[in-house]
């Protein structure tokens, strides 16, 4: 498959998320609930060009954008220095390019380019010794109506400190790491009973993904297909 065609291939299927950044921050198209389909219909060495559907509309839209070179991106032109030397010159610059674009475009969205969509479950001994002490501490108070005052005490110190860190930890990071509506709960439920060690795990799932490719999260050499968790 052609270096073109794995691109467009990669982001029509794991980096969908990414368009919409694109379309909000350089094509200057809000994203709404009347734009469906969108895609990355064609990449040349001067523009990409997004493809997306409106409800309000029978054709598919068409919406070019221009392709610049990223910062630093090495050349084997001459002409490098030229003001008019401002788009990719090959195939490995589009990529850095796009990349680039997909980063500063997530950035002014004061998000992360990296989409996190699986759920990974503690399973270490201390979480499990952990959950043991809050759910000891819930059974006595609830199911053997025992209101030892040391229970009480632990439970007042765990509440307020998990919902603390909820609101500050968790939360933002649902939002910059994209976590979608199926997942969100799942990691509210474990971020109110084990509070910040989860955090620490999404923190690590996020590492993960971008160690996925030696190093880099987006893979654009390739063809690959995104897991569907959902």
């Amino acid at each position: 498959m052609s270096e073109k065609a794995t691109i467009l291939s990669n982001f029509n299927t794991s980096y969908k998320h990414n368009l919409q950044d694109l379309l909000i921050v350089y094509a200057e198209i809000p994203l709404s609930q009347n734009i469906s389909d969108l895609k990355l219909k064609d990449i040349t060495f001067d523009y990409l060009t997004l493809s997306f559907k409106h409800d309000d509309l029978e054709f598919e839209i068409l919406k070019p954008i221009e392709l610049l070179k990223a910062p630093n991106s090495n050349s084997n032109s001459k002409d490098d220095d030229d003001d008019d030397d401002h788009h990719p010159k090959n195939w490995d610059e589009v990529k850095r390019s796009l990349i680039y674009m997909c980063n500063e475009a997530a950035s002014k969205r004061g998000l992360s380019p990296i989409k996190l969509e699986k759920v990974t479950y503690p399973c270490k001994p201390f979480d499990f010794f952990l959950l043991g002490c809050i759910g000891f501490n819930i059974y006595n108070l609830l199911w053997l109506k025992n209101f030892n005052y040391l229970h009480l005490i632990v439970l007042g110190i765990w509440l307020p400190i998990h919902l603390v860190e909820m609101y500050v930890c968790l939360i933002p990071r649902l939002r910059k790491f994209r976590i979608p509506q199926d997942a969100v709960l799942e990691w509210v439920v474990m971020t109110f009973l084990e509070g910040y060690p989860i955090v620490r795990l999404i923190d690590g799932l996020v590492k993960e993904e971008e160690a996925s490719n030696d190093g880099v999260y987006f893979n654009l050499t390739t063809l690959q297909k995104r897991s569907e968790y959902f």
